[in-house]
């Protein structure tokens, strides 16, 4: 087993089990409740840079009600997609996902979509807030408050994240809150739901703000 894999099993299963203890990715019933990353997925470097131009990610999930986890430096990773699951949850589970961003090596603007991976009317009943935290502390701009269904339609397209270049200190954050209906109706127990958000960046050099998408 290469180094790479042997990170991202652990990193999985950190993403799974390691906070389990405060409540961040459960087991109930036998079943995974709460949104977790499935898996990084990592690709080559020659999509992301140009010259010494890199994007990094870190997503951190949390179940519950209650602030955001934190990121560290050791959960951003070289790669452009973070798979979302929410596998069998209950009325009225509850949750967030913190997304990190940051380009350590030369400034640039960051661009996000979010997309299916699967097709269920559960995302009807999945309530969401969408923030942007640019130094990923408190306050914000709220980005989209609807369902999951329809902030996979509002940001099916790319989408400019913030006003200013990011750069690496500090990072910035994307917020995912969730909570599913709790009177969304028994035909959907059992059903599970998935999406990823994409990012992509660009160089601010000579670029004022990049158009969307």
């Amino acid at each position: 087993m290469s180094d790479d894999e042997e990170y991202s099993r652990r990193r999985l299963l950190r993403a799974v089990t390691g906070t389990a203890a405060v409540g961040t990715v459960g087991a109930v019933g036998g079943a995974a409740t709460g949104a977790y990353l499935s898996d990084w997925e990592p690709i080559g470097d020659a999509l992301l840079r140009t010259g010494s131009f890199g994007l990094e990610i870190a997503a951190v999930p949390r179940d519950g009600r209650g602030d955001p986890p934190s990121v560290a430096d050791d959960d951003f990773r070289t790669v452009t997609t973070v798979p979302v699951e929410f596998p069998e949850v209950e009325p009225g589970d509850s949750g967030v996902l913190r997304v990190g961003t940051r380009l350590c090596e030369s400034p640039g603007w960051v661009r996000f979509r979010a997309e299916s991976s699967n097709q269920t009317g559960l995302g009807s009943w999945l309530d969401v807030r969408l923030m942007h935290r640019p130094t990923c502390d408190g306050g914000g701009i709220e980005l989209f408050a609807g369902t999951l269904a329809g902030l996979l339609d509002r940001f099916d397209e790319a989408t400019v994240l913030g006003e200013d270049c990011l750069g690496c200190e500090p990072p910035s954050c994307l917020d995912l809150e969730w909570e599913l209906d709790p009177e969304v109706p028994a035909a959907y127990a059992g059903e599970e739901l998935s999406c990823r958000f994409e990012f992509t960046a660009v160089q601010c050099r000579h670029i004022e703000k990049p158009d969307e998408p």
